[in-house]
């Protein structure tokens, strides 16, 4: 939060050298005391209320619809210990839905943690690493900076306002198209052809100004507002963006606190015992995360449970509970081990594979898929249904008995 509203603050730097207006009503010195006082703050607490609206252009019926409202602190702005708590709420409307949240989320330098009301727990994540984080602030700091140097500009001066007795002065600004494109043109990503259309739909689509509220007393931000449209005949579709940021305080007190009992929720998608089986899945399984040979047999939970075997105990994995191992799925009977009816013919593959029929289609069931099938097998030929040829000779059980020869052994029926 911190970076927008140094970023927004910075705005009257924006102003024309040559402007004689600007320099007398929002001047370098004025803007850098701001800045400097915002930078050295020990806390911020803030409000934020935005909109945004998605409509048809062509006939104004709306397409999606988010209103959102937050409160929030920030201690130890600017150092190591700095904390940021949001409690938010929002509604969404779409065309055939309407959804109503809110939750709180804490970001310290190390973790955002965030928790659902309706639920209750509270979670987290690790932000990769701090001095990654830091260096990724520091690069926001920089293109937030020359975004708000290069691209905004303040319009007019508004009349003061007094909050709580005190003393606002305003100001109303605006993007400057051909300052964007000039940005856009350094980051080097864009060809000209690109930079052409992008200036066109800006100037030809996108409209977006706001106001700057500063208290004159404390020489700190009062209120950031932005308001921005886009009309977009051609997709046929208008969008309203609309945002009031209110710094309620600032070197207030705060206690912001770590919850305690959070769940990892990335932990499910790490493999900490290095056995090849995801934490996730290992809770599924019920085997030990932290040891990667949890039944002691000498082989890896993770190499048990690709080759359908229990990893906590003797036996096979039977994971669609159909009385079919799952190792004996994978090997025998190619059917899926994850579904009970593996050719949804509305008996379960144990039962079809008891009476002799195919659990993968229709017909008998032919198990080494050599043609014959693995009754035939069974009660006529006297073969093996699990191989295909089951002499040895070369020659498969279905040719040899197509031709007149014994599938059994040497000679003819």
């Amino acid at each position: 939060m911190k970076y927008l509203a140094i970023a927004i603050l910075t705005i009257s730097l924006f102003l024309p050298s040559n402007s004689a207006f600007a320099a007398f009503t929002f001047g370098d010195s004025y803007a850098n005391e701001i800045i400097e006082n915002v930078q050295s703050a020990d806390s911020v607490e803030f409000e934020l209320d935005a909109d945004i609206l998605v409509k048809k252009h062509s006939d104004g019926e709306r397409i999606f619809q988010i209103d959102t409202s937050a409160s929030g602190s920030s201690t130890g702005i600017n150092t190591a210990d700095e904390m940021t708590a949001i409690d938010a709420a929002y509604n969404t409307q779409s065309e055939d839905s309407t959804v109503s949240k809110s939750g709180k989320a804490i970001r310290t330098m190390d973790r955002i943690y965030f928790t659902d009301d309706a639920d209750g727990k509270w979670y987290f994540m690790e932000l990769q690493d701090t001095s990654e984080y830091q260096q990724i602030s520091s690069g926001v700091d920089s293109v937030l900076e020359d975004f708000t140097f290069d691209a905004f500009v303040i319009t007019n001066i508004l009349d003061n306002t007094t909050v709580d007795g005190t003393t606002m002065s305003r100001f109303e600004y605006t993007v400057d198209s051909e300052k964007f494109i000039d940005l856009v043109k350094k980051s080097g990503e864009f060809t000209d052809e690109d930079i052409s259309e992008i200036k066109s739909y800006i100037e030809n689509n996108v409209e977006l100004t706001g106001e700057i509220w500063i208290d004159t007393e404390a020489m700190l931000p009062y209120k950031i507002t932005a308001h921005g449209t886009v009309n977009d005949e051609e997709n046929d579709i208008d969008i309203a963006v609309n945002v009031d940021l209110t710094f309620t305080s600032f070197n207030k007190r705060l206690n912001i606190q770590e919850p305690k009992d959070a769940i990892d929720v990335m932990a499910q998608y790490r493999d900490d015992d290095g056995d090849g089986l995801l934490n996730g899945r290992e809770e599924f399984y019920g085997s030990d995360p932290t040891n990667p040979d949890t039944d002691g047999d000498g082989f890896n939970d993770g190499l048990e449970v690709r080759n359908g075997f229990n990893p906590i105990s003797t036996g096979q994995l039977d994971s669609d509970n159909d009385s079919l191992g799952d190792h004996d799925e994978m090997v025998l009977w190619h059917t899926n081990r994850y579904r009970a009816d593996s050719d949804y013919d509305g008996y379960n593959d144990a039962v079809e594979i008891r009476y002799l029929y195919n659990p993968n289609g229709t017909g008998a069931l032919d198990a080494d898929r050599d043609g014959v099938s693995d009754h035939d097998e069974m009660f006529v030929w006297h073969t093996n249904r699990f191989k295909s040829d089951t002499d040895g000779d070369g020659y498969s059980d279905a040719t040899e008995i197509r031709y007149g020869y014994n599938p059994n052994g040497v000679g003819r029926i």
